[in-house]
């Protein structure tokens, strides 16, 4: 997946060029990661994903992976007391602020994984005139993360690419001293994400499309 921050980020806040640094890369693609796993949430915009929740007893069901940017299809799949019914927006649900999706005129029907939705989630990586960019405080987290991985790596190789003890030579690997260097989210970074974090629904992901 596109990294929702790139090496002109990293080389704004180092003072120094390093977009053609394997090491930078490296950084910025795990920092990336590490703050969607935290996140439980691929933050890049994902387009018709396919996920069936449970069915709550209630008017509201939570949809995971926020923002929700557009559901296109809701499905009631059939159990033992009920047929298979598609429901239609403004009719059956509305979507309101959180992803929330209401029942009009009825509850849910409490069932495991009973309700199939098609939505789209996520932003875009840069700010287009319909929607939104990364948001600043997600972005600047995985960047402070990329900088410590960055200078943890470059520290790790500091001049050094290769060594001969007598016959015996061998190189560093930038990628491996990269890996070595085992920086992750600190409490104050994890305090600053925890308002994007993917609420606990109970959704089972059923197709993965492809994602920007």
């Amino acid at each position: 997946m596109i990294p929702f921050i790139g090496t002109n980020d990293l080389s704004d806040l180092l003072g120094e060029d390093v977009t053609t640094s394997d090491l930078a890369v490296i950084a910025v693609d795990s920092a990336c990661e590490a703050v969607r796993t935290f996140l439980d949430n691929p933050v890049n915009l994902v387009e018709d994903e396919v996920v069936h929740l449970d069915g709550t007893g209630t008017y509201h069901l939570v949809l995971p992976r926020p923002p929700v940017r557009e559901v296109s299809a809701v499905t009631e799949l059939a159990t033992a007391l009920t047929e298979e019914a598609e429901l239609v927006v403004d009719v059956d649900f509305v979507l309101e602020r959180g992803g929330l999706l209401r029942r009009i005129d009825q509850v849910w029907l409490r069932a495991y994984g009973n309700v199939e939705v098609t939505y789209t989630h996520g932003w875009d990586i840069e700010e287009t005139p319909t929607w939104e960019r990364v948001p600043s405080d997600i972005r600047s987290v995985a960047l402070s993360l990329a900088q410590r991985k960055y200078q943890a790596g470059s520290s790790a190789t500091a001049g050094l690419t290769s060594e001969t003890l007598g016959a015996y030579s061998y190189t560093v690997d930038p990628t491996a001293a990269a890996a070595a260097a085992v920086i992750t989210l600190t409490p104050d970074d994890m305090a600053a994400l925890i308002a994007y974090r993917t609420p606990h629904v109970g959704a089972v992901r059923v197709s993965t499309p492809a994602a920007s």
